[in-house]
């Protein structure tokens, strides 16, 4: 496997970029999509507040700052590194954008009870964030269900790197977090990100690469 995927890097540039092509006709369950949301909403908030912190620090501490690096993205090596990445971003302005999004007061769902702790509400919240920003995004209908598929595809979440286009208010704004943020300001890595742990079938997988198979024998 090693020479194609030194051909797929030659290709696509990124592995990012090849898993944005591959699975471009798959749909993903939107409940995947939701919970990878939820998971990045937690994690640019401890990478925000965990830099802030050690930029927070006295000259004496330069060596932490210089060592700094996300939990996550130790074992992620073909990210940016995260730590200079954030840092341009604070000297921009820019990670007040994202934590404005996270932490703005949003109506909530009557059904949702009260809850206990402060980590059980933030919880709540981004969850029915995810969940709020999906509804948009699956357009794709189901003649059964009569209403949206429930699942969304490439093509969907592309919209939120279509600027100039009306959408909803919630979009935009969330439009204005992934511009802001250091990792998924770019439909590549976003991709990745909310399709974490995603299998693709053999038959889409064997369809996907197959001009890219013809393409590798030839230059073999």
């Amino acid at each position: 496997l090693a020479p194609f995927r030194k051909f797929l890097l030659n290709e696509f540039g990124t592995y990012e970029s090849a898993w944005l092509y591959i699975p471009r006709r798959c749909q993903v369950r939107r409940e995947l999509i939701e919970q990878n949301l939820v998971r990045v909403f937690h994690e640019t908030e401890e990478d925000v507040r965990e830099e802030k912190a050690i930029l927070g620090n006295t000259p004496s501490n330069s060596a932490a700052v210089s060592g700094f690096r996300g939990k996550r993205h130790a074992k992620q090596k073909h990210l940016k590194d995260t730590k200079e990445a954030y840092r341009q971003q604070f000297e921009k302005g820019k990670t007040g954008i994202l934590m404005k999004f996270l932490e703005k007061p949003r109506k909530r769902d009557k059904k949702i009870g009260p809850r206990k702790t402060e980590e059980a509400e933030k919880q709540s919240r981004y969850e029915e964030l995810a969940c709020r920003i999906c509804d948009i995004l699956d357009t794709e209908t189901d003649a059964e269900k009569r209403g949206p598929d429930g699942e969304l595809s490439v093509q969907e979440i592309f919209v939120l790197f279509e600027r100039g286009k009306d959408a909803d208010p919630l979009i935009k704004e969330f439009r204005d977090f992934l511009q802001a943020h250091p990792e998924y300001n770019n439909m590549e890595n976003l991709w990745v990100a909310l399709t974490d742990t995603y299998e693709i079938d053999m038959s889409h997988f064997t369809e996907a690469v197959e001009r890219l198979v013809v393409k590798f024998r030839e230059v073999k």
